[in-house]
């Protein structure tokens, strides 16, 4: 008994001053002046005095001994009793032995734990490692203290990851006199971390709508600016539909309602991202903060990317109506409704121009010009299923980016190709929206023109562009292309005639706009006698186009020039074709007028030199052939 007192003195605070022994020469005693652990941890002064040897500590010791002298204190007489049958069955017999015996222990269990609290010994290791002994074999007894949440310092005695445990089921269930329990284990550090999909309590807190829990948290010191393992800080983990309850909780708390994560994004770029779009949220946030609100529209990712720019860049990236529907216009008129509201309030003299005059707007309010530009602009890479509305909205917002290239491709190249690569057809409204207002401004430093482009559509997605090439929709694509004068800017860019491009990929549906091309180029000198407009010829002959067989006639095409073993002129006196032709006067005619413009010398010369049949041979039909 004598040890353990000593024991409990050495080490448990508060501590003895002085110790009374013998003097030296053993006639009288005399106060030592320095602590009973200082005297204890002394082994040649434990040593000068007989008799006490025995009670000398060692440092390494003193954990292992603390232990014992604690179980001995516990059980005191029957520490040294052995069961007779020693197996595990009869100690916990032994251990448990009745109700009168268990409650004796669990009262000596108690009164123990609430002294080394109220000495503070949970606060050192030694204190810790024991109180975590008793703890431990207080549990295997299942004493009702373990269960006692009023008992001072139990948190301190379970094992880490029982701490971890307790203080997450305090979290997420938003109990503060749970919590407040394990907030003051000296274990807990700022960020108590475990495996879950959150790394630390405030995020944890924020995930789980814990707001009370994490009011406390952050008053009890945590660092509401600690990013978890994503790189998120607690803001970002608040909910951005419907009630914005938990932003209200931190700006009551002092925090930044605009905090950006590693990434450089604040929770307008996250609300930016949602789907479908909750234009409430940015009223929210800006009746809370008007100048935080202002601010985080402003604020750009690493990436550049603004929280307006980024609901622009999504506008259409799906068939889907949350993508297709984006009312940006609306969004727009919002934002400069929160600027006027700000600047009227700070007595400004700014007022909001009614309509939808983006230009007006923009020059009203600097502001917002920060919170749209970005390089390349949105309309640098319009989406497939991007909508008319938003387009137009772009436009305004954009003006410059029609004329100018990304990697290339002006914004209505980009549009055809994106629509073309998805299968889908492109609109023929927003192509005009998106058609350059100065072609030459944009074409003029590029090898590749408007005109070429669109006559050579990209061959990426070759299903798309074989089904669309042969479509009434690409004709009247060519058409807009031409009445826009893309083909006028081509000559005069390239020196050439842009029926070359044109004639690339001829098909039914263009006809039209050859017609008019042929008509209008200022390169028709040496097409005549071209590749590609024998091949015209020999088509428009088998199809029987009249008008088209006329024109060419007209305009000097050479009937004789081969191409693929053929001239339109033997085309056009093979017996089907020429019975189709002279089917009507009118055909009768075309096919006159053809003749005419033939030349002997070169039908007896292609006839000698190819072997081929004359005229009359291809002529000759079982059919019936009176009108030729």
């Amino acid at each position: 008994m004598v040890q353990m007192c000593l024991h409990f003195m050495a080490v448990a605070d508060p501590k003895c001053s002085s110790l009374i022994r013998k003097s030296t020469n053993g006639k009288y005693f005399e106060f030592a002046h320095f602590s009973v652990r200082e005297f204890l941890e002394d082994e040649k002064a434990i040593s000068q005095t007989s008799g006490i040897e025995k009670y000398w500590i060692a440092r390494s010791m003193t954990k292992f001994l603390l232990a014992r002298q604690c179980l001995r204190f516990l059980q005191m007489e029957n520490f040294d009793k052995m069961p007779d049958e020693p197996n595990k069955q009869v100690l916990q017999e032994w251990l448990v032995a009745t109700e009168t015996s268990n409650h004796v222990a669990e009262v000596s269990t108690r009164m123990l734990l609430k002294f080394l609290s109220s000495t503070g010994a949970y606060n050192t290791d030694w204190g810790a490692e024991m109180g975590l002994i008793v703890w431990n074999w207080a549990q295997e007894c299942d004493f009702s203290l373990t269960r006692d949440l009023n008992l001072v310092g139990s948190c301190a005695l379970m094992s880490d990851d029982n701490l971890v445990s307790q203080i997450v089921s305090a979290v997420c269930s938003d109990n503060i006199e749970l919590l407040k329990y394990c907030v003051e284990d000296r274990r807990l550090k700022n960020q108590v971390r475990y495996s879950g999909p959150v790394n630390g309590l405030l995020h944890l807190a924020v995930k789980h709508n814990a707001f009370n829990v994490f009011k406390a948290l952050v008053n009890a010191g945590f660092d509401p600016y600690t990013y978890n393992d994503k790189g998120d800080l607690p803001i970002h983990l608040c909910e951005r539909q419907g009630s914005l309850r938990s932003f209200k909780v931190f700006k009551d708390l002092g925090i930044s309602l605009i905090s950006q994560d590693r990434d450089g994004y604040n929770n307008l770029h996250y609300w930016a991202q949602d789907r479908p779009l909750n234009y409430e949220f940015v009223n929210g946030i800006f009746d809370l903060d008007a100048e935080e609100a202002i601010k985080g529209l402003q604020t750009r990712t690493f990436r550049g990317d603004t929280p307006l720019t980024m609901v622009f860049k999504s506008a259409g990236e799906s068939p889907r109506s949350e993508h297709r529907d984006l009312d940006l216009n609306r969004l727009c008129l919002q934002v400069l409704g929160f600027l006027q509201r700000y600047h009227r309030e700070k007595g400004s003299e700014t007022s909001l121009v009614t309509g939808t005059s983006v230009s007006c707007l923009r020059k009203a309010f600097s502001e917002f010009d920060s919170m749209i530009g970005t390089n390349p602009t949105p309309l640098h890479k319009p989406n497939a299923w991007i909508s008319l509305s938003q387009v137009q909205l772009l436009t305004k917002l954009y003006p410059e980016a029609l004329n100018s290239r990304l990697n290339g491709r002006l914004p209505l190249e980009t549009y055809i190709r994106s629509t073309l690569d998805n299968r889908k057809d492109p609109e023929h409204n927003i192509i005009m929206s998106l058609f350059p207002d100065n072609l030459r401004d944009s074409d003029l430093s590029e090898k590749q023109s408007l005109w070429h482009f669109a006559c050579y559509l990209p061959d990426n997605d070759r299903y798309s562009k074989a089904r669309y090439m042969n479509t009434i929709d690409f004709g009247t694509m060519m058409e807009i292309m031409f009445q826009r004068g893309a083909m006028r800017v081509y000559e005069e860019q390239f020196k050439e005639s842009g029926l070359k491009p044109l004639l690339s990929n001829h098909q039914a549906p263009l006809m039209s706009v050859i017609r008019d091309a042929i008509l209008q180029t200022k390169y028709w000198d040496g097409m005549q006698d071209s590749d590609s407009i024998s091949l015209l010829f020999q088509d428009v002959i088998n199809r029987v186009n009249l008008d088209m067989i006329r024109l060419l006639v007209k305009y000097g095409a050479n009937p004789h020039h081969r191409v693929n073993g053929q001239t339109p002129f033997e085309i056009a006196f093979r017996a089907r074709v020429a019975i189709d032709l002279c089917s009507t006067e009118e055909g009768a005619e075309v096919l006159h007028n053809l003749l005419e413009c033939c030349s002997i010398e070169e039908i007896l010369k292609d006839s000698s030199e190819t072997s081929n049949n004359s005229p009359l041979h291809t002529l000759a039909t079982s059919e019936d052939a009176t009108n030729i």
